[in-house]
């Protein structure tokens, strides 16, 4: 693999350094807020890097910055997906049905049903708060570089407006009027108080996601990788991936094995569960003594799992499609605005090269600078909405949550069908990774 230029690496790692361990820490003075170059890259084809210098941060540190909390993407899903609030309701009722069933004798095949039924639904709940955590994440970082990007911006505009005067003495003729200066001015000012107010409502629900409270951060910083991978998606791989890791395609499998006299209460409430309406009847006409009567039920409540299943992996599978087709749509505006930030580089350089024959002006020269920041934004933009698309993807698939242990993971206890174990078995345990605790969340100066 080519290695990276050394410029490169250390532009990447100067935001994700000063993070010694898992989960975030806050720490003071507030980042240079600056977020990393942006560049592409392609580890099967061996492209080159395409890259995006970006310029030093403008603001500076004060006593209202003191209290930032860094927190890196991979953080932010593990944390999103440990503290999922309906994810740890749905495993401690997994638990309690768990429990229940031993004090009562109750079926150990029918408890085992219900709580596997329990534990997949807390397992795509754990993965759909990692992936609105991700988006949020990603949606904040976006923010915080399109302030850096605006004040740069205000800073042209009122170098533009120092330089009218200058130029005008020197009998040139101006690009700009005074009233164009202002109304830009104003323009930007008013997309400042967007963005940060933006700012402020992404921080609260990303911190919300998180279950973090106000002792834990004031603000979030974003240690975002904006490393694009250009290499192309196996579009029937990626659909494999999703049908073999998603938690609840794995329970209706289990479900469906485990379809006998004995498990049919069982099998009818976990339908019921699923779609409303299913099994509900059945199970309050006959009440307890259905265990012990099967005319044909089975058969039934197979073919019930057996459709339901296949409708689920072909609504999978259609939007496993559509995420892949929405990553590569993403990856051509991507490829569309580095270009455009390329070219508009080349034309910062003319202008300068202009400037010293006389054929331009500052303010022409400040003008495309503003251009290319207004370009470099947009490209901001666009590896954002891509890393959103490739994070739905992993939603998905169900990966957010199977990354950090929440999946199928061991062979069943009881076989359900009282003969040979199912060939898939959900988790009867949370999985080994640490939560991260709060004295993690402590000040803690020694990571600047």
């Amino acid at each position: 693999m080519r290695r990276a230029p050394r410029r490169l690496l250390a532009g990447l790692l100067l935001m994700l350094s000063g993070c010694a361990h898992s989960g975030y820490t806050r720490t003071a003075p507030a980042p240079a807020g600056q977020l990393p170059p942006v560049y592409l890259s392609d580890s099967d084809n061996q492209r080159p890097a395409l890259v995006v210098d970006v310029t030093e941060a403008t603001a500076s540190s004060t006593e209202e910055d003191a209290g930032f909390c860094k927190l890196s993407e991979s953080d932010a899903q593990q944390i999103a997906a440990t503290r999922s609030l309906t994810g740890n309701l749905l495993a401690r009722e997994s638990d309690a049905v768990a429990a229940q069933g031993l004090q009562r004798g109750v079926n150990p095949c029918s408890v085992e049903i219900l709580r596997s039924m329990l534990f997949a639904q807390s397992v795509m709940e754990r993965n759909r708060s990692a992936g609105d955590a991700l988006e949020s994440f990603l949606l904040l970082a976006e923010a915080e570089d399109g302030l850096v990007r605006i004040k740069e911006s205000l800073a042209e505009v009122e170098g533009m407006g120092n330089d009218l005067n200058q130029v005008r003495s020197k009998g040139l003729a101006v690009p700009v009027t005074q009233t164009e200066i202002d109304q830009q001015r104003l323009a930007l000012q008013h997309q400042m108080e967007e963005t940060q107010a933006a700012s402020r409502n992404l921080n609260g629900k990303l911190a919300e996601l998180l279950s973090m409270d106000a002792a834990e951060t004031r603000h979030i910083w974003p240690e975002v990788d904006l490393k694009v991978d250009t290499a192309p998606l196996e579009v029937d791989a990626e659909v494999a991936t999703a049908l073999a890791t998603r938690a609840d395609l794995a329970m209706l499998e289990y479900l469906r094995s485990a379809v006998n006299p004995q498990t049919l209460p069982a099998i009818r409430e976990a339908l019921g569960g699923l779609s409303g309406g299913l099994g509900v009847t059945l199970a309050a006409a006959v009440g307890h003594f259905a265990g012990h009567t099967d005319t044909g039920e089975s058969d039934h409540r197979r073919g019930q799992l057996d459709e339901l299943l296949s409708y689920r992996r072909q609504s999978v599978t259609r939007d496993v499609r559509e995420a892949v087709a929405e990553i590569e749509s993403s990856l051509r505006q991507v490829v569309n605005s580095r270009e455009q930030v390329k070219s508009q580089e080349q034309r910062v350089e003319n202008l300068h090269q202009q400037r010293a024959i006389g054929a331009s002006t500052t303010i022409d020269v400040r003008q495309g600078r503003l251009d290319l920041i207004r370009k470099q934004q947009q490209l901001f933009h666009d590896v954002v909405k891509w890393k959103i698309a490739v994070v739905r993807l992993r939603e998905v698939q169900g990966q957010l949550a199977a990354e950090y242990g929440y999946g199928i993971s061991q062979e069943p206890t009881v076989a359900p069908s009282g003969d040979e174990p199912s060939d898939k078995e959900l988790p009867d345990k949370e999985p080994a990774g640490e939560e991260v605790s709060h004295e993690s969340l402590s000040d803690d100066d020694s990571s600047e």
